[in-house]
C-alpha cells in the first residue's frame, strides 16, 4: 500500500497520514485477511465433517455398539469363568487331590460360588469326597515321594559314623 501512494507521487509524511487514516476507518469494520482466512477454512472443514457425519447411518451405528457390546460381555463371561475355574483348582490342589479333573466331574459345581476371590461350598464337599472316595487324595503319612529324613533311618550310627559326619557336615547322607 505504502508502495502504490508513493508511486502516485505522495511525500512520506502524506503516506503516514493516508495510512493512519484508513487504519483509523477500517477499525473494526473489516477483519484482516488472515483471520478471514482461518475462519472460512475452519468452516469448510466443518461442514466437510458434517456432511461426513450426514452419511453415516445411525441405525448401523448402533447395530455396531451392540455387537461390541455383546462381544465385550462375552469375552468377562469369559474371563470370569477361566478365574472361577483357576480359583477352584488352587483350592483343591490345596486340599491335596491327585486328579483334579476326576475330582471335579464329582463335584456339585452349582453348590460352588466365588465371591471377593474366596471359594465357598467346596470344603463339605471335598470332606465328603475324602471319606468316601480317599484314593482320590493324596496321604499325608504316605512316604511316597517325599525324600526320607535322618528321624526314618532304621539303624542307629556307630560312633564312628557320628563323629566322622560331625566333622563333615557337608557329607551327610541325606
Amino acid at each position: 500500500m505504502e508502495t502504490k501512494l508513493k508511486e502516485l507521487g505522495l511525500t512520506d509524511e502524506q503516506v503516514k497520514k493516508a495510512q493512519e487514516i484508513l487504519k483509523e476507518e477500517i477499525n473494526g469494520k473489516y477483519i484482516p485477511k488472515e483471520r478471514f482466512d482461518q475462519v472460512n477454512n475452519d468452516a469448510k472443514a466443518t461442514k466437510a465433517k458434517l456432511e461426513e457425519l450426514q452419511k453415516s447411518n445411525p441405525d448401523e451405528l448402533n447395530a455396531k455398539i451392540k455387537q461390541l457390546t455383546d462381544d465385550l460381555e462375552k469375552k468377562n463371561q469369559e474371563y470370569l469363568a477361566k478365574e472361577r475355574d483357576l480359583l477352584i483348582d488352587n483350592q483343591l490342589s490345596k486340599a491335596g487331590v491327585r486328579n483334579i479333573k476326576a475330582l471335579k466331574a464329582l463335584l456339585d459345581m452349582d453348590k460352588v460360588n466365588i465371591q471377593d476371590g474366596n471359594v465357598t461350598g467346596l470344603e463339605g464337599q471335598l470332606k465328603t469326597l475324602k471319606d468316601s472316595d480317599s484314593y482320590l487324595f493324596n496321604d499325608n503319612n504316605s512316604t511316597f515321594g517325599k525324600k526320607p529324613d535322618d528321624s526314618g533311618r532304621r539303624e542307629p550310627m556307630s560312633g564312628a559314623e557320628e563323629a566322622f559326619f560331625r566333622m563333615n557336615p557337608s557329607l551327610k547322607e541325606k
